[in-house]
């Protein structure tokens, strides 16, 4: 029997991230940054796009690869 490890919890920046998406659906990382600003104005698009990354390696987000957007 094959045991997966525990997913990461997201941190509280992560779940911001995720509420944006939750609100405005699937998006690219341009969406979430101008969504993100509208709350953080101060935030950077390099910091949302490094956030989803991360999201997207810890399993909280998958990612469509299919265009070149992130």
């Amino acid at each position: 029997m094959t045991k997966t490890a525990p997913r990461a919890k997201p941190t509280p920046a992560e779940l911001n991230i995720l509420r944006l998406l939750w609100s405005i659906g699937p998006a690219t990382a341009k969406q979430v940054h101008e969504a993100a600003q509208k709350e953080r104005p101060e935030i950077a698009y390099a910091a949302v796009l490094r956030l989803l990354q991360v999201m997207h390696n810890k399993g909280h987000l998958s990612r469509d690869e299919s265009e070149k957007a992130h």
